[in-house]
């Protein structure tokens, strides 16, 4: 964690805390990405570092066969508790309200682990794509744990999360990016398109041509945005000098002697 400025020397607390605050859009801000993908199907689910961040830990913990086994194990031994303690509870009760909480949770346990068994199956073409996303989540959460701490979700790792996030959504869904676009604040463009887009074999003329349509007008928008927000930095900073100055001269008078 950065450390507060010492009086004097830096801004003002309530300067200081507007940079942490802004720090990484400044950083962010100096590349806009843009891509167009198609997709087996859409996830309603939105991201969550800490949601992401346990299913992270379940889906590492459990890529081999014989650590899928040992859960399914697991969660058959688990329905055979619900069960027996189904019968032993009353309806429009506290105890009914439990339950059916343990239950919601052993579906969704069993919703994931179906999942990953169909991922162990998968071509040999997609297991290496999600292998290589196994890894760089190991060294993220590797580097949450390093300090041996509870983890903290600051900016940083709510950042790297959320890329690991983009990437497994994008693997999980069947996500085909046809269009990427990338450009940069000293004025750097790259243009990639899927050479399938110009293959008419696979896409027709007049569907090559909507999803081209489409990703300049997302391009253009996303710099319209993006020109937007630098503009309001750049005008909060040019307002916050004179106060800064003001400020320092202040400190200086204090400090005196």
């Amino acid at each position: 964690m950065n450390s507060k400025p010492k009086r004097g020397v830096a801004p003002s607390t309530t300067l200081w805390q507007f940079r942490e605050a802004i720090k990484d859009a400044l950083v962010d801000i100096t590349t806009i990405e843009v891509t167009t993908a198609l997709v087996d199907r859409i996830s309603p689910a939105t991201f969550s570092a800490e949601d992401f961040y346990e299913r992270l830990q379940q889906d590492l913990a459990c890529r081999t066969p014989a650590a899928i086994q040992q859960w399914r194990e697991h969660l058959e031994h688990r329905q055979q508790e619900l069960l027996a303690m189904r019968g032993t509870v009353s309806r429009e009760s506290e105890q009914q309200r439990i339950w059916q909480h343990h239950h919601t949770v052993w579906l969704r346990q069993a919703q994931h682990l179906r999942v990953l068994e169909q991922r162990l199956q998968s071509p040999a073409a997609l297991r290496q794509e999600w292998e290589r996303f196994y890894q760089e989540a190991s060294a993220v959460l590797y580097r949450l744990h390093t300090e041996g701490q509870p983890v903290y979700f600051g900016s940083v790792e709510v950042a790297a999360l959320r890329r690991l996030w983009e990437t497994y959504t994008a693997l999980d869904n069947g996500e085909q990016i046809y269009a990427s676009t990338h450009i940069r604040l000293e004025g750097d463009t790259i243009e990639r398109y899927r050479r399938e887009l110009f293959d008419r074999q696979v896409f027709d003329e007049a569907t090559a041509q909507a999803l081209m349509a489409l990703h300049r007008e997302s391009v253009t928008r996303s710099r319209d945005r993006w020109n937007d927000l630098v503009a309001f930095l750049l005008g909060l900073v040019e307002r916050l000098i004179p106060y800064r100055d003001a400020q320092r001269e202040r400190n200086r008078l204090t400090d005196r002697p």
